[in-house]
Protein backbone atom coordinates (compact mmCIF):
# COMPACT_ATOMS: atom_id res chain seq x y z
CA UNK A 1 0.00 0.00 0.00
CA UNK A 2 2.68 2.75 0.94
CA UNK A 3 4.60 1.86 -1.84
CA UNK A 4 2.04 2.35 -4.25
CA UNK A 5 1.15 5.72 -2.60
CA UNK A 6 5.17 6.56 -2.71
CA UNK A 7 5.02 5.49 -6.68
CA UNK A 8 2.29 8.07 -7.10
CA UNK A 9 3.75 11.02 -4.93
CA UNK A 10 7.66 10.67 -6.42
CA UNK A 11 7.55 8.16 -9.33
CA UNK A 12 5.28 9.75 -11.16
CA UNK A 13 6.27 13.25 -11.57
CA UNK A 14 5.87 13.08 -15.41
CA UNK A 15 2.24 12.98 -14.90
CA UNK A 16 0.54 16.06 -15.25
CA UNK A 17 -0.12 17.43 -11.97
CA UNK A 18 -2.41 20.86 -10.54
CA UNK A 19 -0.35 23.85 -9.66
CA UNK A 20 -3.62 25.29 -7.96
CA UNK A 21 -6.05 23.74 -5.60
CA UNK A 22 -9.10 22.25 -7.38
CA UNK A 23 -12.67 23.41 -5.97
CA UNK A 24 -15.12 21.00 -5.42
CA UNK A 25 -18.63 21.36 -6.11
CA UNK A 26 -21.66 19.00 -4.75
CA UNK A 27 -24.61 18.29 -6.93
CA UNK A 28 -26.79 15.86 -5.60
CA UNK A 29 -24.34 13.26 -7.74
CA UNK A 30 -22.15 10.95 -5.93
CA UNK A 31 -18.47 10.63 -7.26
CA UNK A 32 -15.18 9.68 -6.14
CA UNK A 33 -12.15 12.15 -7.45
CA UNK A 34 -8.56 12.28 -6.81
CA UNK A 35 -6.29 15.39 -7.73
CA UNK A 36 -2.19 14.73 -7.94
CA UNK A 37 -0.25 18.76 -6.55
CA UNK A 38 2.11 19.82 -7.36
CA UNK A 39 3.96 20.84 -3.90
CA UNK A 40 6.44 23.15 -6.16
CA UNK A 41 3.91 25.66 -6.55
CA UNK A 42 1.12 24.79 -4.21
CA UNK A 43 2.11 25.60 -0.19
CA UNK A 44 2.30 22.42 2.36
CA UNK A 45 0.03 24.72 4.51
CA UNK A 46 -2.67 24.91 2.02
CA UNK A 47 -3.04 21.50 0.80
CA UNK A 48 -5.94 20.26 3.17
CA UNK A 49 -7.64 23.78 2.92
CA UNK A 50 -10.62 23.56 0.40
CA UNK A 51 -13.68 25.81 -0.74
CA UNK A 52 -16.07 23.24 1.62
CA UNK A 53 -15.76 25.12 4.88
CA UNK A 54 -13.74 23.86 7.93
CA UNK A 55 -13.41 20.16 8.37
CA UNK A 56 -12.83 20.13 12.02
CA UNK A 57 -15.62 19.61 13.71
CA UNK A 58 -15.88 18.93 17.89
CA UNK A 59 -17.26 15.14 17.46
CA UNK A 60 -15.32 14.38 14.13
CA UNK A 61 -11.90 15.73 13.82
CA UNK A 62 -9.17 14.43 10.89
CA UNK A 63 -7.07 11.87 11.61
CA UNK A 64 -3.36 12.17 10.69
CA UNK A 65 -0.74 9.68 10.57
CA UNK A 66 3.26 10.03 9.80
CA UNK A 67 4.47 6.70 8.00
CA UNK A 68 8.59 6.40 7.68
CA UNK A 69 9.88 5.04 4.30
CA UNK A 70 13.13 4.58 2.82
CA UNK A 71 14.36 5.78 -0.18
CA UNK A 72 12.37 2.92 -2.07
CA UNK A 73 9.18 4.02 -0.53
CA UNK A 74 9.61 0.47 1.80
CA UNK A 75 8.56 1.23 5.79
CA UNK A 76 11.47 2.04 7.47
CA UNK A 77 11.43 3.64 10.96
CA UNK A 78 15.49 2.89 11.59
CA UNK A 79 16.53 4.69 8.53
CA UNK A 80 13.72 6.17 7.19
CA UNK A 81 14.65 8.78 4.23
CA UNK A 82 10.89 9.90 3.49
CA UNK A 83 7.84 10.66 5.91
CA UNK A 84 4.61 9.91 4.05
CA UNK A 85 1.70 12.11 5.56
CA UNK A 86 -1.68 11.14 5.67
CA UNK A 87 -4.11 13.14 6.85
CA UNK A 88 -8.41 11.94 6.18
CA UNK A 89 -11.27 12.64 7.76
CA UNK A 90 -15.03 13.02 6.91
CA UNK A 91 -16.95 16.74 6.68
CA UNK A 92 -18.48 17.54 9.96
CA UNK A 93 -21.10 19.15 8.61
CA UNK A 94 -22.35 17.04 5.83
CA UNK A 95 -25.85 15.44 5.84
CA UNK A 96 -25.71 12.38 5.93
CA UNK A 97 -23.10 12.07 8.32
CA UNK A 98 -20.07 10.89 6.58
CA UNK A 99 -21.78 11.47 3.25
CA UNK A 100 -18.50 13.63 1.85
CA UNK A 101 -14.57 12.13 2.78
CA UNK A 102 -11.67 13.65 2.02
CA UNK A 103 -7.85 11.94 2.29
CA UNK A 104 -4.29 13.32 1.45
CA UNK A 105 -0.78 12.09 1.12
CA UNK A 106 2.42 13.61 0.42
CA UNK A 107 6.29 12.64 1.60
CA UNK A 108 8.07 15.16 3.13
CA UNK A 109 11.97 15.35 2.82
CA UNK A 110 13.93 16.93 5.76
CA UNK A 111 10.70 18.69 6.88
CA UNK A 112 9.64 20.62 3.52
CA UNK A 113 7.02 18.91 1.03
CA UNK A 114 8.45 17.43 -2.06
CA UNK A 115 7.02 15.44 -5.28
CA UNK A 116 3.50 15.49 -5.53
CA UNK A 117 0.51 15.38 -2.99
CA UNK A 118 -2.53 13.05 -3.35
CA UNK A 119 -5.79 14.61 -2.86
CA UNK A 120 -9.25 12.40 -2.85
CA UNK A 121 -12.49 12.85 -2.02
CA UNK A 122 -15.38 11.03 -2.23
CA UNK A 123 -19.18 11.89 -2.03
CA UNK A 124 -22.14 10.09 -1.35
CA UNK A 125 -25.36 10.71 -3.68
CA UNK A 126 -27.93 13.95 -2.60
CA UNK A 127 -25.07 14.75 0.17
CA UNK A 128 -25.01 18.36 1.18
CA UNK A 129 -23.97 20.79 3.68
CA UNK A 130 -25.71 22.52 6.20
CA UNK A 131 -24.78 25.99 6.62
CA UNK A 132 -22.66 27.45 9.16
CA UNK A 133 -22.46 30.69 10.74
CA UNK A 134 -19.64 32.56 11.04
CA UNK A 135 -18.19 35.78 12.27
CA UNK A 136 -20.31 38.43 11.30
CA UNK A 137 -22.16 36.14 8.14
CA UNK A 138 -24.81 34.68 10.56
CA UNK A 139 -26.88 33.94 7.73
CA UNK A 140 -25.28 33.03 4.52
CA UNK A 141 -26.43 29.41 2.66
CA UNK A 142 -22.90 28.79 1.67
CA UNK A 143 -19.72 27.10 3.22
CA UNK A 144 -17.62 29.62 4.61
CA UNK A 145 -14.31 29.48 3.08
CA UNK A 146 -10.99 30.09 4.73
CA UNK A 147 -7.96 32.20 3.60
CA UNK A 148 -4.86 30.28 2.33
CA UNK A 149 -2.81 29.63 5.41
CA UNK A 150 -0.01 31.04 3.03
CA UNK A 151 -1.55 33.94 2.41
CA UNK A 152 -2.43 34.60 6.30
CA UNK A 153 1.18 33.85 6.56
CA UNK A 154 2.85 36.86 4.35
CA UNK A 155 0.63 39.18 6.70
CA UNK A 156 2.53 37.59 9.85
CA UNK A 157 5.78 38.03 8.36
CA UNK A 158 5.18 41.67 7.68
CA UNK A 159 2.87 43.01 10.98
CA UNK A 160 5.72 43.53 13.07
CA UNK A 161 7.48 45.84 10.57
CA UNK A 162 4.93 48.09 8.51
CA UNK A 163 1.66 49.37 9.10
CA UNK A 164 -1.82 47.42 8.39
CA UNK A 165 -2.82 49.90 5.72
CA UNK A 166 0.70 49.64 4.00
CA UNK A 167 0.21 45.51 4.19
CA UNK A 168 -3.16 45.81 2.55
CA UNK A 169 -1.94 47.74 0.17
CA UNK A 170 0.88 45.54 -0.98
CA UNK A 171 -0.57 42.30 -0.75
CA UNK A 172 -3.83 43.77 -2.66
CA UNK A 173 -1.54 44.14 -5.93
CA UNK A 174 0.34 41.48 -5.32
CA UNK A 175 -2.98 39.33 -5.85
CA UNK A 176 -3.80 40.98 -9.11
CA UNK A 177 -5.55 39.14 -11.11
CA UNK A 178 -5.56 36.26 -8.93
CA UNK A 179 -9.17 34.32 -9.78
CA UNK A 180 -9.15 32.27 -6.69
CA UNK A 181 -10.50 34.10 -3.53
CA UNK A 182 -9.01 32.29 -1.42
CA UNK A 183 -5.81 33.31 -1.91
CA UNK A 184 -7.05 37.27 -1.78
CA UNK A 185 -7.12 39.15 1.74
CA UNK A 186 -11.12 39.55 2.09
CA UNK A 187 -11.10 43.04 3.79
CA UNK A 188 -8.63 45.63 5.60
CA UNK A 189 -10.16 44.20 8.92
CA UNK A 190 -8.40 40.91 8.17
CA UNK A 191 -5.19 42.61 8.56
CA UNK A 192 -6.00 44.61 11.49
CA UNK A 193 -6.95 41.83 13.05
CA UNK A 194 -3.55 39.93 12.77
CA UNK A 195 -1.99 42.22 14.78
CA UNK A 196 -0.93 40.50 18.45
CA UNK A 197 -2.90 41.68 21.44
CA UNK A 198 -0.62 44.37 23.64
CA UNK A 199 -0.14 42.83 27.20
CA UNK A 200 -1.30 45.32 29.89
CA UNK A 201 1.46 46.65 31.64
CA UNK A 202 1.52 45.75 35.60
CA UNK A 203 0.22 49.23 36.98
CA UNK A 204 -2.47 49.03 34.66
CA UNK A 205 -3.64 45.34 36.17
CA UNK A 206 -3.24 46.66 39.68
CA UNK A 207 -5.91 49.01 38.85
CA UNK A 208 -8.62 46.50 38.02
CA UNK A 209 -7.93 44.67 41.41
CA UNK A 210 -9.42 47.63 43.52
Amino acid sequence: MWSTLFDIMYVFSSVKRNIRLPKIYLTGRPFEISFLLDTDFISERDLWVDNLGSWAGTVRRPTCKNIRVNVAGVPDTKHPYYIIRKKYGSHPHSDPPLGLMKCLCYLTRDGQATGNALLSYKCLENCNLRPRPHGNNKHSQSPYMRTYPSTLLKIKERIGSQSPATIWNELSVDSTGNMDIQATLRDRKQVYNARPLRKKSPSILLLFRF
